[in-house]
C-alpha cells in the first residue's frame, strides 16, 4: 500500500462536500468544517468547475430534483396529522 498524504484526504473531503452542496449555506458549511477563515479560500483552490460541470449546472436551474418532491409529500402529510 502506497502512503497518502492526509492534505490528499482533506482535499477530497472538500471536494466531496461542494459537489453535493445544494445552498450557499452547504458551502458553508463545508468551509467552515475545514476551518478556513473565509469561503473565498473554498471557493479559490477547490471549486473549479470544468465546462460540462457548468453547463449541467446552469441546465438544472430551477428543475425539481426527486427528493424535493419526496419531502414536499412528507410535510403535507404531516401538516394534515398536525391538524
Amino acid at each position: 500500500m502506497t502512503y497518502q498524504f492526509p492534505h490528499k484526504f482533506r482535499h477530497g473531503h472538500i471536494q466531496y462536500g461542494l459537489v453535493r452542496s445544494k445552498s450557499i449555506a452547504d458551502f458553508k458549511a463545508v468551509s467552515m468544517n475545514v476551518m478556513h477563515s473565509n469561503m473565498e479560500i473554498t471557493d479559490e483552490f477547490y471549486s473549479n468547475l470544468n465546462d460540462n460541470e457548468v453547463q449541467n449546472r446552469i441546465g438544472s436551474l430551477g428543475k425539481k430534483e426527486k427528493y424535493e418532491s419526496e419531502n414536499e409529500d412528507y410535510y403535507r402529510k404531516f401538516q394534515e396529522f398536525i391538524e
